[in-house]
């Protein structure tokens, strides 16, 4: 048969007897049933607390509760038309007064769980209505569930609901489904298949300390959800392991990074009862795992649960890096709990290496994270006259040192990536001009690849926009190509040939990997003179066209004349002034019959002055 709804941390009823409504690690909420009405107490374990919480007086006959800091909400079932069911939140403390409300569900709707966190309270019903509620009791939203309610929980500004997923199997084990909810930020954090152990129905449901969602089932297996591999569920105790009787089995309150804390109970009892008051039992974590052949399972389990506990504290680490609120997170412990993982695993390795397992030995030195534990297992596999694994050893810490070195410079390129600004230089200094990225090389792994490129040459300065395709292409690629186009300039300004059509060494843009039009996601840029005038709409720069480049062009640019330069047209017109370098030369020196060249001594030109391509 299906599994009906429960509260978690409840208990049965009992004739004339107390039970609880709610048990966990906060406190708890326990009822007796008398004639017509029933007595409520709130109890917290913390004594400690600046106020105590009256005892009420129930009406209603409370079903369902849930404990939390601000407050405790119930849950009635109806009682014909005229006592319908009824939801009431009650609050610990208030700057108001009459802040506790209650809210009356239509005649046929009964409340089936309870649960509520910081700011909300919310309640499912046996309509399969999922409401949620302010603190004040605002109706906040309401949404439908995808099965008949099994039990929920809160946590902060989590919400866990379970459904049935379908009917259960012909072997009788459930099928159910789970979601997480952010109750604040009205999104869902995650959703799936719940697992059961074989034959079994679920017994429990919480969140750990750390916010992270378990469950127990009645096989007494407790199920984390886990972040790794986009969600899974991990077996992280079983009772079966830790009981010395078969007649003892656990009653789930809760957990923590490391421990479960639950109450031992007696066969024929299976749950607690108010009085006397439950004694916690402390147990630690512990993974089923396979037996190994080195005999060392306490160790592994100890690996496990210490590899898994660090990457979760390094993910809030992330996290709070991300938020602004690095403060908040200690580094110190992280860093202990990498030494006390690098202390498991030296002794791992030592277990290894007795057993005559290199293999596994070299598995776990490429594990360790601190480079004072690499060295202890030189300092350990050397004494154990082992000297190929303290070589293969000692190869993993000089890759781990390169490696370290490589993310500094990393960092370091970080920095000028902040700038928006790096300064590639050209090999060939002859060209008298930098390339100026605006961002990091693609081989950086901190930043992007360039988007742009700025040419500075002496008369002005260009910014080309690199294409999708050139991005990614390497560092030693976008220069070659950047140099090409300072090549090409500087080989067509010293033959003369650059025209207002020619393209670059008899290459176009295109063909060296370079787009013909700045990015549209940047602003064009101007080309700017030595003088600072801006370059005139129809002229050329350095033989590139600028309607090709994309560059905004203004008022015409200032050149100096240079007298051995031809014609702006490419033409040898000898009407037009300015004479050709091999005209000049012709002048300068006269060839005799033999072929030898012979000074002119009737004409000697002025001292050319050397030309700065």
């Amino acid at each position: 048969t299906m599994q009906g709804p429960f509260q978690p941390g409840s208990t049965q009823p009992y004739s004339g007897r107390r039970r609880f409504l709610c048990y966990d690690l906060l406190g708890c909420i326990s009822t007796c049933e008398g004639d017509g009405y029933a007595h409520i107490e709130v109890e917290f374990h913390d004594t400690s607390r600046s106020f105590r919480v009256p005892s009420m007086t129930d009406y209603f006959g409370f079903t369902t509760a849930a404990l939390a800091e601000n407050g405790c909400v119930f849950g009635a079932p109806g009682k014909g038309e005229k006592n319908p069911s009824t939801l009431m939140y009650r609050p610990f403390s208030s700057w108001a007064n009459n802040s506790e409300w209650s809210m009356r569900l239509a005649p046929g709707e009964e409340v089936r769980a309870v649960a509520l966190g910081s700011g909300w309270v919310a309640a499912s019903t046996s309509s399969r209505i999922l409401r949620i509620f302010s603190e004040g009791g605002l109706q906040r939203f309401l949404m439908s569930l995808a099965g008949p309610i099994v039990t929920m929980v809160g946590h902060k500004q989590l919400l866990a609901v379970v459904t049935h997923t379908s009917s259960p199997f012909p072997s009788g084990e459930q099928v159910m489904s789970f979601m997480v909810l952010n109750v604040l930020e009205q999104t869902r954090v995650s959703e799936g298949h719940l697992p059961l152990s074989p034959g079994a129905h679920l017994a429990w449901l919480g969140f750990s300390e750390d916010g992270l969602l378990s469950s127990y089932d009645s096989k007494e297996v407790l199920w984390l959800y886990s972040s790794e591999y986009n969600g899974c569920w991990i077996p992280v105790f079983s009772a079966s392991k830790e009981q010395k009787s078969e007649s003892e089995n656990f009653w789930m309150v809760g957990l923590n990074s490391t421990q479960v804390f639950c109450v031992t109970c007696k066969l024929p009892e299976r749950q607690p009862q108010v009085l006397p008051k439950p004694v916690l039992s402390v147990l630690n974590l512990s993974l089923p795992l396979a037996y190994s052949d080195l005999g060392a399972d306490d160790l592994e389990n100890e690996y496990l649960r210490g590899s898994w506990l660090l990457c979760q504290s390094q993910r809030k680490a992330d996290a709070a890096v991300c938020e602004g609120q690095e403060d908040l997170f200690d580094e110190g412990s992280l860093l202990k709990m990498e030494a006390d993982l690098d202390r498991c695993l030296l002794r791992l390795i030592a277990a290894a290496c007795k057993g005559d397992k290199l293999v596994r030995a070299m598995e776990l030195a490429q594990m360790l994270s601190l480079n004072k534990s690499l060295k202890g297992a030189i300092k350990l596999v050397t004494a154990m006259r082992l000297p190929a694994l303290a070589e293969r050893f000692n190869s993993i810490l000089e890759e781990k040192l390169v490696q370290e070195k490589s993310e500094l410079v990393a960092v370091q390129l970080g920095e000028k990536c902040n700038s928006e600004t790096y300064i590639l230089p050209a090999r060939n200094a002859s060209t008298n001009v930098e390339l100026n990225l605006h961002m990091l090389p693609s081989d950086s792994p901190n930043c992007p690849a360039p988007s742009s490129a700025a040419i500075s040459l002496p008369n002005g300065s260009v910014e080309i926009a690199l294409p999708s395709e050139s991005i990614s292409q390497n560092r030693s690629t976008t220069r070659d190509a950047m140099e090409s186009v300072i090549g090409s300039h500087k080989a067509a300004t010293a033959s003369g040939a650059i025209g207002k059509g020619s393209s670059l060494g008899g290459e176009n843009m295109a063909s060296m990997g370079l787009a013909k039009e700045v990015s549209a996601q940047r602003p064009q840029k101007k080309v700017v003179a030595a003088s600072g005038a801006a370059v005139n709409d129809n002229s050329d720069f350095s033989g590139v066209k600028m309607e090709s480049m994309g560059i905004t062009k203004e008022s015409p640019v200032q050149r100096p004349n240079n007298p051995f330069a031809r014609a702006s047209g490419g033409s040898n017109q000898t009407g037009q002034s300015g004479v050709s370098i091999l005209e000049s030369l012709k002048k300068m020196h006269e060839v005799d019959s033999d072929g030898k060249i012979k000074e002119n001594l009737h004409q000697r030109p002025a001292k050319l002055a050397k030309i700065n391509t």
